[in-house]
């Protein structure tokens, strides 16, 4: 590569660099609940502080029908997502496991209908009416004090919640956002705010108070924690799946491709080197012979020419087929040279009259020659 291509790339490579070091990705305000994601409605601070205040903790991304089929005793469940839409089995093994004395906290903004037939509540919504002076609002829970928040993201409440049920959290209006619903020997959390679980609540002031007070109503000897409502069964089978996670490596790998697409469309400029002719090598008997006929035609020695050209002859025939000009007979020559008799006998009349002429004029000479030119192209090794 030429010294002017390596600093393209080096000048590429440093605007690259300054481009991926001062570029800041948009903040994505997805709500995810995700426990990788870092973005304010993701689930990562929820990830990394809740383990501490459980036994055991573990992460899942199956469905309920899939995870409490192998869950132990005693362990809770719980499930953040916005919408929550169950499949037949999911729904009758999840019943199934509450009222064999399961604890499920399910925190969703739309519970399945299903489930709300089930234990006879409903979701329902507050009315909102937009206020110049300011949009906040607060949920409450006793002992603690109030945790603030946006209206607009507090708005959903559980009604018609049975005798048996004990609310945890309300909100401004006294309206049940956590409450515990016994079921059998076990019980349901339902959470109507799921929003309390994620990065942009929990980090604020104290709310994370308020997020551990819910999770307290789960099991201490350990919970499951299954994703698979918030994004389906997320696995992801790229190879780089571990570098992709983490900004400075993903910025790395971006990079590294960069700069191989670059040196692929420089390196294909280049002009490439010629490849050399490799000659067969020439038959120097061949050009000897030649040599030697032009030399006696030049000089009118037609007898040197007929004489060279029949020792030639001879000596072929000798070398490739074993064959004896004036040994065999014409059958057997042309037997051993893979020609017809005709053509042998032919040629072996025209070399004796050769061989007896005293001289030898020019159409006896090109006599010779195309008999002889009859059995080299008619022969088995040409």
């Amino acid at each position: 590569m030429s010294k002017g291509s390596i600093l393209y790339i080096v000048a590429i490579s440093l605007l690259l660099l300054l481009a991926m070091g001062g570029y800041e990705r948009p903040t994505n305000w997805t709500k995810t609940y995700a426990s990788v994601d870092q973005n304010p409605y993701g689930a990562y601070a929820l990830s990394e502080l809740a383990p501490s205040m459980f036994q055991e903790w573990q992460m899942d991304n199956h469905s309920f029908y899939e995870v409490l089929r192998r869950s132990e005793e005693g362990e809770g469940l719980l499930s953040i997502s916005e919408d929550l839409v169950l499949g037949d089995p999911s729904y009758e093994e999840l019943v199934a496991q509450v009222s064999q004395g399961k604890t499920v906290l399910l925190s969703t903004s739309y519970l399945d209908q299903k489930l709300v037939d089930t234990l006879s509540i409903y979701f329902d919504t507050r009315d909102y009416y937009y206020d110049s002076d300011g949009d906040s609002s607060f949920l409450e829970v006793e002992g603690m004090p109030r945790t603030y928040f946006l209206e607009t993201e507090i708005l959903q409440y559980i009604d018609s919640l049975p005798p048996s049920a004990v609310v945890y959290v309300t909100n401004a209006e006294g309206q049940a956002v956590v409450a515990s619903i016994p079921f059998g020997e076990g019980e349901f959390v339902l959470c109507s705010t799921p929003i309390i679980f994620t990065n942009y609540f929990m980090l604020y002031g104290d709310n994370h108070r308020l997020t551990a007070r819910v999770l307290s109503l789960l099991p201490d000897s350990g919970v499951r924690w299954t994703s698979y409502y918030q994004s389906g069964v997320a696995t992801n089978s790229s190879p780089f799946r571990e570098v992709l996670k983490h900004p400075p490596l993903r910025n790395a790998l971006y990079f590294a491709l960069a700069l191989i697409a670059l040196h692929m469309i420089v390196g294909s400029r280049r002009v490439q080197r010629a490849i050399p002719v490799i000659r067969a090598l020439p038959n120097q008997t061949m050009d000897f012979i030649k040599t030697v006929g032009l030399l006696y035609f030049h000089q009118r020695d037609q007898r040197a020419v007929a004489k060279s050209r029949i020792d030639y002859f001879k000596e072929n025939i000798r070398m490739q087929y074993h064959a004896h000009l004036h040994q065999d007979n014409d059958r057997v020559l042309a037997a051993k040279i893979g020609v017809k008799e005709e053509d042998v006998t032919a040629l072996v009349k025209v070399i004796q009259e050769v061989e007896g002429a005293k001289a030898i004029n020019d159409e006896l000479l090109i006599a010779l020659d195309k008999k002889l030119n009859v059995i080299y192209k008619k022969s088995t090794k040409r």
